[in-house]
């Protein structure tokens, strides 16, 4: 991944714990890896799909506020997090022989991930300078609870007894 701007780690300990214990029985986790990453993605791909009830709690609603400037728009009702799909198509999976990453280059990822109460500078469209209040709540799209932390061991245990399998 180029650029990277966000990356979040998940502390998923259980499964941190999964791969190195993996890690003694392979010599080349990169499939593992890869694997890892690709079940991370979907977690993620999910969230945006579910607005947040896939790992947890629903993401807030839009204000009224902003629900008046997405009609002016001309963006409808769309779902949140999905102005123009930028940060969703942003999120990529990727891997090395001893880390499997979920990250987007996306510089206002963090903001929505984390939540964001601060005036930030801008530049409109036109070039012209200015600030504004930027009161984004936390929305977390890089997030992976218990549940999916287990199913993820149990996808990667799956793929590890096939790859073992080809060792023997």
């Amino acid at each position: 991944m180029s650029k990277k701007t966000f990356e979040y780690d998940f502390q998923a300990k259980e499964v941190q714990k999964f791969l190195e214990k993996s890690a003694k029985k392979l010599s080349d986790l990169r499939p593992l890896m890869r694997e890892a990453a690709q079940g991370l993605k979907f977690v993620v791909d999910q969230n945006f799909e579910t607005e947040g009830t896939f790992t947890g709690d629903k993401w807030q609603a839009w204000s009224d506020k902003y629900k008046k400037w997405r009609l002016k728009q001309k963006k409808g009702q769309g779902s949140i997090l999905s102005f123009e799909g930028r940060l969703r198509r942003s999120i990529v999976a990727s891997s090395s022989a001893t880390e499997a990453i979920v990250g987007t280059n996306v510089k206002y990822a963090a903001a929505h991930n984390f939540g964001c109460d601060k005036t930030v500078n801008k530049t409109s469209k036109k070039g012209k300078r200015f600030s504004c209040n930027m009161n984004t709540p936390k929305r977390e799209f890089m997030r992976i609870n218990e549940t999916e932390q287990q199913n993820l061991i149990e996808d990667l245990q799956e793929f590890l007894e096939q790859e073992l399998k080809k060792i023997k």
